[in-house]
């Protein structure tokens, strides 16, 4: 392997343990199913993971590093910052729940989802 090489896998592995490095709450592996609570900090590591952030979580940091994995956060969730390497990676949000979004990779999505009508009596 060429010095050009050490320097992109050095680059790479930093920026895990960047995102990666100090999340409470961690999921790994692949094609996991979660519905969770969280608070703080959290991580999905590995590929097509749907995990669905719960009503009264606060998370401060969501990092993903993997491929093809979506996060749902529900009403009454608040996130505050996305962080994703990776390819076809999708977080849904409620509407009105700015965050502060960065990537690297490509076709990854920050979606907002309408606010849902109440109900009238």
């Amino acid at each position: 392997m060429n010095a050009g090489g050490v320097r992109r896998i050095a680059a790479c592995g930093s920026a895990v343990l960047m995102l990666a490095g100090c999340a409470r709450t961690s999921i790994t592996g692949e094609h996991g199913r979660h519905e969770q609570v969280l608070y703080g900090t959290a991580g999905v590591i590995g590929e097509d993971h749907h995990l669905t952030i719960l009503a009264g979580s606060e998370v401060l940091k969501l990092s993903i590093i993997g491929e093809s994995n979506e996060i749902v956060v529900e009403d009454g969730a608040v996130v505050d910052k996305v962080e994703i390497i990776g390819e076809d990676n999708r977080v849904i949000l409620p509407a009105g729940n700015a965050v502060d979004f960065s990537e690297i990779g490509e076709d990854n999505h920050l979606e907002y989802r309408p606010a849902r009508a109440s109900a009238v009596d």
